[in-house]
């Protein structure tokens, strides 16, 4: 389906062991007419019941961490990567960290909890907890790296979490030969409450066992660099701190102005609904129902939440009877002591031994085995096109011939007087005198590839400045052309209201004012910028380099094929952090210090494709020059060659490739397949600058790219007479 306007937005917020359910599910059958949006802080999910495990060296990060960029673009959801601040249920609006907020016909909260005790002081400073669950997975393996023979760890809690950390760190400890002094902390009498007797005793018989040290009954207070401080008055010396003292309400629940029991926690009714509002459903350890507030904060009841949750939110837009949630009070609890043993309950029976380390390890798997999609759908040779919608970005380019065909048929004016760069320039820009300035203009616009409106515009306001940028000018006014789909008129606005927020705040970041534009309804979501500025001194030419010269790119490729595998759900989300951040990466910098090193030839990468705008740049009026390209030098960003090897393809890499005839591969290069040369085809958005600059000027020019922040630049090869050689 187009990216665009819907008539119904359901918006998840965070990333729990709920919500993974209903996009995993929504993905198999989604509802027709509704467009569903995640929300969360980053776009991986970490299962909490694998945690232990991790700790103790059974698991890797990856086998417990669910890719939601990948699910949510299975589900056909849009991620939206930023913390929710604040959720205001009267007028049905999320407010965000760092970008404007977004409205939601329905919604769900699924944003865990934070760390109690969390705010008594030293705690934040001295300690590592385990809410959130990232930063833990993320720095606990470094800091217990940093122990040494004879210190001192100590873990505040006593529940399951206390006791799974304790003996965990303990096994990996083990296996590091580290002699560390654990000490658990706790103010309940016994561990464990609310466990059967007998597996209290047994967990006690292991401690011992373990050389893990229980002090019960004691509250703590402060924590001081290297010491615990207890109500007594007692310091416990402590070289390492893990505060896994309970869970409190997390700042979004804290902030918004929903029903709460006295606790803090969201109060919820018997259909998961948050109490007094239809539209607005609360799950996971954030919330309580109302009717059943002795439910634990156990992963297991937000896992059997799921499917209750999932099918609500499809009552609500169907207009069906909900279902009730009924949490059972007993259930098979696992508790990893690590070193490949567990121990477990269920109907007040113990169960201990591997087998029941075994059990849990086939549970655990199992469940992640449903989120943990499958890669290589395309295969070499396949046909990927026809797997997805046509792309957008500066991939749904008009093809090149075509454009000069129709231009061909104008009477244009040349440089002249007045005119500087013109049609018969075939330049990126136009140019002209005005009085004693040189006035550059450029209009640029894409299909949209993305329903996060926000980013969207800022990458087309991004794009659109790069071709005035690419000429070493300076822009200062912008008008937009938005075309809009039909849908109901606030929700066009905000739409509109989010595009251009964006776009306004890439462009007051250079200085440009955004002065108005035009808006028309359409049948699919297109945006663009028409970009007015002055040159500033000589503009840079497109064309005239020269035999030697040397050829530099500012930015990796990879865009389009990435772009492309996002809309199939095929882009991890670390693949997805590098997209973007390419795409929002401004070439103003590197065009000024492309003239400041004499470059004869510059232009950004786009829809053609870096061979495509690199045959371009070597036109001349006289003779065309050629071009002998390092393969191994091009750049890539991370997944794009691993996507052009399985067979993905944006949809006008094709047409790019048809340049492939003018190429001639160096003896013992691979052909036609080889995935780092299907980067010279694939469809940038947002490119980089591509340079040709005098040799003598070549290294000076990296390095002041490398220095002023553009990580990927590399000399990717060279002019030569005629053709184009792969090396």
């Amino acid at each position: 389906m187009r990216p665009g306007l819907e008539p119904r937005e359901v918006v998840l917020i965070g990333g729990g062991h709920a919500h993974i359910q209903v996009l995993h599910r929504w993905a198999m059958k989604p509802v027709p007419g509704v467009q569903l949006t995640l929300v969360v802080d980053r776009s991986e999910a970490i299962y909490s019941g694998m945690v232990p495990g991790h700790v103790a060296g059974e698991y890797s990060l990856e086998e417990i961490s669910i890719d939601l960029a990948r699910l949510a673009g299975r589900a056909g959801a849009q991620l939206v990567e930023a913390a929710a601040l604040e959720v205001l249920p009267a007028e049905r609006r999320i407010l965000l960290d760092d970008r404007p907020a977004i409205t939601y016909d329905l919604a769900s909260l699924d944003v865990g909890s934070s760390a109690l005790g969390w705010d008594l002081p030293g705690v934040s400073e001295h300690a590592l907890a385990t809410r959130p669950i990232a930063r833990l997975t993320q720095e606990l393996h470094q800091r217990l790296q940093r122990l040494e023979d004879g210190q001192t760890l100590v873990i505040v809690g006593g529940g399951a979490g206390g006791v799974e950390l304790a003996f965990c760190c303990r096994a990996l400890l083990e296996q590091r030969g580290t002699r560390v002094a654990i000490r658990l902390i706790d103010a309940a009498s016994e561990v464990l409450q609310g466990y059967p007797c007998a597996l209290r005793e047994r967990v006690v018989d292991h401690a011992v066992t373990r050389g893990i040290e229980f002090l019960l009954r004691v509250n703590v207070v402060a924590l001081e660099p290297g010491a615990v401080m207890l109500e007594s008055g007692e310091r416990v010396i402590a070289d390492l701190v893990l505060w896994v003292g309970g869970a409190a309400p997390p700042a979004v629940v804290e902030r918004s102005s929903l029903p709460k029991d006295p606790r803090g926690f969201v109060l919820c009714d018997e259909q998961l609904r948050v109490k007094g509002h239809t539209d607005l459903f609360a799950v996971g350890d954030c919330a309580v129902q109302e009717a059943h507030p002795w439910v634990p904060r156990a992963g297991v009841y937000a896992v059997r939440q799921g499917p209750v949750l999932e099918r609500n939110l499809r009552a609500v837009l169907e207009r069906a009877k909900l279902e009730a949630y009924q949490p059972q009070r007993d259930y098979l609890s696992l508790l990893n002591l690590g070193g490949g043993v567990a121990i477990g309950s269920k109907w007040q029976r113990t169960l201990e031994g591997r087998w029941v380390w075994q059990l849990k390890d086939r549970i655990d798997r199992r469940f992640m085995s449903r989120f943990k999609l499958p890669e290589g759908r395309p295969e070499p040779g396949s046909d990927p096109d026809s797997l997805a919608m046509e792309c957008g970005g500066c991939a749904a380019k008009l093809q090149r011939e075509v454009l000069q065909d129709a231009l061909g048929t104008l009477a244009v004016p040349r440089a002249g007087a007045d005119v500087v760069l013109g049609i018969a320039e075939a330049d990126d820009v136009a140019a002209w005198r005005l009085g004693d300035d040189v006035v550059v203009a450029n209009y640029d616009a894409f299909r949209a590839f993305s329903r996060d409106y926000f980013t969207l515009g800022r990458v087309a306001a991004t794009n659109a400045l790069s071709d005035v940028w690419a000429k070493a000018a300076r822009p200062e006014v912008a008008l937009s052309s938005l075309v809009i789909p039909d849908a109901p008129k606030e929700r066009q606005a905000q739409v509109v209201a989010l595009l251009l927020q964006g776009a306004q705040r890439v462009f007051a970041a250079h200085g440009v004012k955004l002065l108005g534009g035009h808006t028309q309804r359409g049948d699919e979501l297109n945006l663009g910028f028409a970009v007015w500025g002055r040159a500033t001194g000589p503009l840079l030419a497109k064309r005239g380099a020269e035999v030697g010269d040397e050829l530099l790119l500012t930015k990796a490729l990879g865009s389009g094929v990435l772009i492309h595998a996002d809309s199939l759900g095929d882009c991890r989300s670390a693949w997805r952090a590098s997209l973007y951040a390419a795409l929002l990466e401004p070439n103003e910098v590197a065009g000024n210090i492309a003239r400041r090193h004499g470059a004869r030839a510059v232009t950004d990468v786009t829809g053609f494709g870096l061979l495509g705008h690199l045959l371009e740049m070597l036109e001349g009026e006289r003779e065309q020059r050629g071009a002998a390209l390092e393969l191994s030098r091009l750049p890539a960003l991370p997944g794009a060659l691993e996507l052009l090897a399985r067979g993905y393809r944006s949809t006008f890499h094709a047409q790019n490739a048809l340049a492939r005839s003018r190429c001639r591969l160096a003896p013992g290069l691979p052909g036609a397949v080889h995935a780092r040369s299907e980067l010279l085809f694939d469809p940038q958005t947002s490119g980089g600058l591509l340079i040709a600059a005098p040799a003598d000027a070549a290294e000076a020019l990296l390095s002041e790219l490398l220095e002023a922040g553009y990580g990927d630049a590399r000399r990717i090869g060279r002019v030569i007479e005629a053709g184009v050689d792969l090396r």
